[in-house]
């Protein structure tokens, strides 16, 4: 028969070649055996969590009062119903309205302070160790900690209003002036979390490549034509990150409201997740605070699949 009408057959695995799979699968099981723990977390708290607040939303569930019964998608017709005939004295909906110009004030704050700290610790400055620590700090401590520093710092009589005063300049009562309170919260938060997303700007800086500036150097670009055509563009990626990280962190703010306004004054500060906590830990309605997270949980996702869509990561050399 012709040889090229046998059929071919697999070859046979030689020794080597099982051994270096068993060595594989052994090196498999045990990478998953280090993982198990966070597996276990992970699945037990977030991914269980989120089901379990899933399933609640159509539930009425008052625990201690009502039985809990099923009730389908009420909970979300309630809150279409307010937000279309009473968007004015509907917390969550003035939350979310809230939320939207915090979240996109602050985005834009803390990742052009975080690059600005990036390229100014990237310098061979003296002391920058010192200095990379003192800018990092923020982050690295307790929000509530910071938010108790900053009530002081905003009373009428704290640092901030003696620092105008020195001006002549009268400061407002900086947490209970609705027109006040939110930029001040911002203003704090783009302080506290500025360091961490500088640290990702700075391992991205520290691995751009350096032929790219001596080579624009040599043909006469300036500083800030290295910066707007090498720099930016390379950091498109690390800057995707920052943007949706950030947009994530700000629409689910809740402690340093919870310890510095508490939603005050006249709901000028309230956001989305500390309507929900007040809906279901303070007025019980646990199924329609299921439903108010399961909600901002889209939007979240709506806004992160929109800024991945008009953020280029793409980086070509």
């Amino acid at each position: 028969m012709d040889a090229t009408m046998q059929t071919k057959q697999a070859p046979v695995p030689t020794f080597t070649h099982r051994r270096s799979l068993k060595r594989a699968l052994r090196r498999n099981i045990t990478a998953y055996l280090f993982l198990l723990p966070f597996l276990f977390l992970m699945c037990t708290f977030i991914l269980g969590a989120a089901v379990f607040g899933l399933a609640l939303s159509l539930y009425h569930v008052n625990y201690g009062i009502d039985t809990p019964r099923f009730i389908g998608l009420d909970n979300f017709r309630y809150l279409w119903d307010q937000f279309q005939n009473n968007r004015d004295n509907f917390e969550f909906g003035i939350g979310l309205k809230n939320i939207v110009v915090y979240a996109f004030f602050v985005i834009i704050g803390q990742t052009v302070l975080a690059l600005s700290y990036a390229l100014l610790l990237n310098q061979p400055l003296k002391g920058r160790s010192l200095l990379r620590t003192a800018i990092y700090l923020p982050s690295v401590t307790s929000s509530v900690a910071i938010s108790l520093i900053f009530v002081y710092l905003y009373n009428n009589g704290g640092a901030i209003n003696a620092f105008l005063s020195i001006f002549h300049i009268h400061g407002p009562d900086w947490l209970n002036n609705p027109n006040t309170a939110l930029p001040a919260i911002m203003i704090m938060n783009v302080y506290t979390t500025a360091p961490t997303f500088m640290i990702l700007f700075l391992a991205a800086l520290q691995g751009l490549p350096v032929s790219l500036y001596e080579a624009a150097k040599v043909d006469g670009a300036s500083g800030f034509d290295l910066f707007r055509y090498i720099t930016l563009p390379l950091l498109r990626p690390t800057m995707f990150l920052i943007v949706a990280v950030g947009t994530i962190g700000a629409f689910q703010t809740f402690d340093q409201i919870a310890v510095m306004t508490q939603g005050g004054p006249l709901n000028a500060t309230v956001t989305p997740v500390y309507s929900i906590y007040d809906t279901a830990f303070k007025q019980y309605h646990y199924g329609l605070g299921a439903s108010m997270a399961a909600v901002l949980f889209a939007i979240i996702l709506v806004v992160t699949l929109i800024q991945r869509r008009f953020i280029d990561t793409n980086i070509q050399y």
